[in-house]
Formats: structure tokens, sequence, C-alpha cells
């Protein structure tokens, strides 16, 4: 079944005065396209250059630094050391296995 769709109710529910004013609209970008496009990027440029200030230019302070010297703590440095190592050494152990070759 098709559903026809009465001009007169559109225009008593006043939808066609919306239509016809975005009829109006459309029509004028139409003519000034060329306006239209160079105001667009024109905003686009302006937009871009806030994002920039904002996330750029607002976020390089210059870091705090720390009232409190930091200490080497050496007991530390030595179990990462050791751990480097041990791993370094399973890496290098790794490569003189023999594996055989499934292929043949």
């Amino acid at each position: 079944m098709k559903k026809i769709l009465n001009i007169h109710l559109i225009s008593s529910l006043g939808l066609g005065l919306i239509s016809n004013n975005a009829k109006k609209v459309l029509w004028y970008l139409a003519k000034n396209a060329f306006l239209f496009t160079l105001i667009f990027i024109l905003l686009s440029i302006i937009f871009a250059e806030i994002l920039f200030f904002a996330y750029i230019i607002l976020t390089n302070k210059e870091p705090v630094s720390a009232s409190v010297p930091i200490k080497f703590q050496k007991d530390i440095y030595d179990d990462v050391f050791k751990k480097w190592q041990e791993r370094n050494n399973i890496f290098e152990n790794s490569s003189k296995e023999n594996y055989p070759n499934p292929f043949k």
C-alpha cells in the first residue's frame, strides 16, 4: 500500500513554511558558494589556531623542580641490574640449543 502525502496537511502543520525557508537558504548558499567556501576555510583556520594555542602554547610551562634532591639507592640498583643480567644470560644461552628441523 502506498501512502500519498497530502500537501494540504503539510501546509496546515506549518512544515511547508519550514521547507520553503530551507529552500531559500539552500538557494542562497548555492548562489554564493565561493564566498561561503572562503568563510568556512577562514573558520577552520581560526578553530585550528584556537586548538593550537590551547594545547601547545598554554601547556608549555616550565617544569617544577623537586625541592628534595633524588637520592641514589644502591641496593635497588643492584637488584635491577642483577635481574637484567639474568635475562641477558637466558637470552644469550637460548641460541646455543639445537632444535631438530620439523620439515625433514
